[in-house]
């Protein structure tokens, strides 16, 4: 009989984290000074000092779990961080790590204090990691992979060691570019071609990098807290907050799913029930968006290693507008056959039901009767072999 009262305080919680945070957006002041980060880093305001002190009382008073930020909790937070920024360990040394470590059982009281420079520290040697390779990558494009040569290219890394040096790394990301092409080849791309749609890509990566605002890197360390608890609970910055507040009330666009950064892909994490992703059926967790076009017919832009909002901006479009995005089931290996798909959407109120229609390129119309401009997605289907995070 407890279930439901833990479930309505779970929710409590994130709606007290997504209030708290529109309640502190207007009064963003200039970062504090600190000794420990690098020149020109990212630092955390004023603002977010105060708040993450408000979240840390929230969730060890107000969490249904009643756990606390000790340093067991602390280790939690940190290996959730770290996966957050590299889950793949695709940029990081080891050395870094260790580097890192002694922050190790500082997370609890870091969010108690408001001293959270730390977990910025680690974000500006993540920013100078994922440059460093952006850069290596562009260079390997200067001349053709040997297609002769046998090895193989770990595509999951979640549960791989940490580079070991930068030797390590390089071949790592060698390979890595080598699979990102024959990914493009393997489509009847020449060479030259995929090289092209891949130093644009790298380039699109490099840029966005360094447009990343502290804001992103707190919500991202706070979202660590709130994951570390329970899976379900989060912490919204504004702009989340804004898109939480139009699903919870039941009118919103798009294809009916929620979505998350994982490393370079904006990845489905969650097929929305009753939206027009489910009622396709084309949709799965942990499938994968890697364009979006304009209309039925139109090309497709690459997406991977856009920003998340720009992304989700792209797919809904403006009212009245037609969408298109394709994505590729997670696991799968350059060259696996897929099958299109497709899902039609449209705005409205997600109280109304519809009906699903099927075709060459399957859609489904959103099941929103009173919404009026269409959108739709499409889904370049693969089959599965990765395991699941």
């Amino acid at each position: 009989m407890t279930l439901p009262l833990r479930r309505s305080s779970g929710w409590i919680t994130a709606c007290v984290l997504a209030a708290l945070a529109l309640a502190l957006a207007g009064s963003v002041q200039a970062p504090a000074g600190t000794s420990i980060l690098p020149p020109g880093a990212l630092a955390p305001s004023d603002t977010q000092r105060a708040t993450a002190r408000k979240v840390g009382r929230i969730l060890e008073e107000a969490h249904y779990s009643r756990a606390s930020l000790d340093e067991k909790m602390s280790q939690v937070v940190y290996e959730r961080y770290l996966e957050f920024l590299d889950g793949q360990k695709s940029y990081f040394l080891a050395s870094d790590i260790r580097d890192f470590n002694v922050y190790r059982l500082q997370f609890g009281n870091m969010i108690r204090t408001g001293d959270i420079d730390p977990a910025y520290l680690i974000f500006a040697r993540f920013q100078q990691r994922n440059r460093e390779r952006m850069q290596h990558a562009i260079a390997l494009l200067q001349s053709e992979p040997d297609w002769n040569v046998n090895e193989s290219f770990e595509f999951d890394r979640t549960h791989a060691a940490w580079p070991t040096d930068q030797a390590a790394m390089d071949d790592l990301w060698r390979k890595r570019v080598k699979n990102d092409a024959l990914s493009l080849l393997l489509t009847g791309k020449p060479w030259p071609e995929a090289a092209d749609i891949l130093r644009k890509r790298y380039e699109r990566v490099l840029k966005r990098v360094d447009q990343v605002s502290a804001e992103d890197v707190f919500e991202n360390l706070m979202n660590a807290y709130a994951r570390a608890f329970d899976p379900h609970s989060s912490y919204f910055s504004p702009r989340s907050s804004e898109e939480y507040r139009i699903q919870m009330s039941l009118n919103y666009d798009g294809i009916g799913a929620s979505l998350q950064l994982v490393d370079d892909f904006v990845t489905i994490m969650n097929v929305l029930d009753g939206g027009p992703a489910a009622v396709a059926g084309t949709l799965n967790n942990n499938d994968r968006i890697t364009g979006v076009g304009q209309g039925h017919d139109g090309a497709f832009t690459d997406v991977i290693g856009w920003r998340l909002d720009d992304v989700v901006q792209l797919i809904r479009g403006k009212a009245g507008t037609t969408r298109a995005s394709a994505g590729i089931a997670r696991g799968c290996r350059p060259g696996q056959p897929g099958e299109g798909a497709g899902v039609r959407a449209q705005q409205g109120d997600a109280r109304s039901p519809g009906r699903a229609q099927t075709g060459e390129e399957r859609g489904a119309q959103r099941p929103y009767a009173q919404g009026r401009h269409h959108h739709r997605a499409g889904l370049l289907r693969g089959r599965r072999g990765a395991k699941r995070r």
